[in-house]
């Protein structure tokens, strides 16, 4: 299927909702308390704490044009000479000038503003929640040394510094840290010690409205996986209720409650 560009359509979500998503997606099973702290932090440090997300992009991540995405205003810490670079082929479509806020780069890099349709302001975009996490969460999960830390130690130093060696953010280091390791403090604080079921949430507010859903492959899809959960999950899960219980079970701290689903 050829990538689409989707509207940017403002995504935002409470600590509560996104953990949901984030315990049902999580790669490899249910996270330990201190990891989901971690995860949320840095996602929530990439979407302005999700109110300024799009798209259910949960990690803030660029896109190229052979993937879904979209477009919008966002700024870069570059060289000097890279930014008179930019500023200097600034198009109406594609602007770019300096930032008013010169604060947030590390020396000897100067921030600049970029937005639609230029290459640097073009994000990955998706129709769900559910997509936009299973990304988000795959992706750090492919940095392997950044996940052996979330699952291991959740440090957020450590993290941080995994991350910036790959390439993840650009601005400087001491900064991003500060901000996910307080965030972390945080939402240790004031996550719940059971994280609601995602099927708590409206689907509504888990799906982008006015978007084409993708067109149905031509053959039937492969049997999901036992234990898999997706979307259609809880969409269904008016219809099954009746013949559903919840089970509760303890897992690094949380207590998730788990749907029992006919089969």
């Amino acid at each position: 299927m050829a990538a689409r560009e989707l509207p940017a359509v403002p995504s935002n979500m409470g600590l509560v909702e996104v953990a949901s998503v984030f315990a049902r997606y999580w790669p490899g099973g249910t996270p330990k308390r201190e990891a989901l702290a971690l995860v949320l932090a840095q996602s929530a440090l990439e979407t302005g704490r999700w109110a300024s997300m799009m798209d259910w992009n949960f990690g803030g991540v660029k896109a190229s044009t052979k993937i879904d995405h979209t477009y919008f205003w966002t700024s870069e810490c570059v060289t000097p000479a890279a930014a008179e670079k930019l500023v200097r082929e600034s198009t109406a479509t594609a602007p770019a000038r300096m930032a008013k806020d010169q604060t947030k780069c590390e020396p000897g890099k100067v921030r600049v503003s970029v937005g639609p349709r230029h290459p640097l302001a073009r994000f990955r975009a998706y129709e769900s929640a559910e997509a936009g996490a299973r990304d988000y969460l795959g992706l750090l999960s492919r940095r392997t040394q950044a996940w052996e830390v979330v699952n291991t130690t959740a440090d957020a130093k450590a993290f941080v510094r995994a991350i910036k060696a790959s390439g993840y953010f650009s601005g400087p280091e001491a900064l991003y840290l500060s901000n996910v390791a307080s965030m972390q403090r945080e939402f240790l604080a004031k996550l719940p010690a059971e994280i609601p079921a995602i099927e708590t949430i409206p689907p509504a507010r888990l799906v982008l409205p006015s978007v084409a859903p993708s067109p149905q492959p031509s053959t039937p899809p492969a049997p999901a996986r036992a234990g898999s959960r997706g979307y259609g999950d809880f969409l269904a899960f008016a219809l099954i209720v009746g013949a559903a219980y919840v089970a509760t079970s303890t897992f690094g701290g949380f207590r998730v409650p788990t749907v029992a689903r006919a089969r």
